[in-house]
């Protein structure tokens, strides 16, 4: 499957987020805190979280399994993220965490609107941190070719490195946390 090979592709970026500050003093890399935010949660928290919604919501929904062209898309999307970190440029960047974003959104909606039971209440918190990350994503993937307001930017950059996952851990974490603990019986 796909979508597992997310964990391991969000470890690397993780280590290579933290390999930047490394590199950094010996002059083997330009000042990582112009690509360390974007690489920790464009890259490490967002294959994390892909990799955990697609094994997650086809259980919270009692829907189906990812599709094999699902499974292909996430593991294009998967290359082309190692891809985008290449270029100088942040634009590739941003297009494929956008996709990856629409990508998630895509999948999420297929398996809500196929649902044979209701997930949690606090799943609203999921689509609200997906839109949020979309949002953020595409300002800034627009703020490298156009000029756009830095007041909308600044939104954008937060929207993207923190909000979106905050959203996810509280529209997953509320479930899953009392679940682990054994407060509430884990999703089937």
């Amino acid at each position: 499957d796909a979508y597992r090979y997310f964990f391991p592709a969000g470890w690397v970026m993780g280590v290579w987020g933290v390999l930047l500050w490394i590199l950094f003093p010996w002059n083997l890399v330009s000042y990582p805190g112009l690509h360390h935010p974007e690489i920790m949660s464009g890259g490490f928290f967002l294959c994390f979280v892909a990799g955990f919604l697609m094994t997650a919501a086809p259980k919270f929904t009692s829907s189906f399994e990812p599709a094999p062209w699902e499974q292909n898309i996430s593991m294009v999307l998967i290359l082309s993220l190692f891809a985008s970190l290449l270029p100088q440029s942040k634009v590739y960047f941003y297009a494929v965490v956008t996709a990856l974003f629409i990508f998630l959104m895509v999948y999420m909606f297929r398996r809500f609107f196929n649902r044979k039971s209701n997930p949690p209440d606090s799943f609203l918190f999921v689509g609200v941190g997906l839109a949020v990350g979309l949002f953020g994503s595409v300002v800034l993937l627009l703020g490298q070719t156009l000029d756009v307001p830095g007041s909308l930017y600044s939104l954008a950059r937060t929207f993207l490195l923190q909000a979106y996952v905050l959203c996810l851990v509280m529209g997953v974490g509320s479930r899953l946390v009392p679940a682990l603990l054994g407060w509430a019986p884990l999703p089937t």
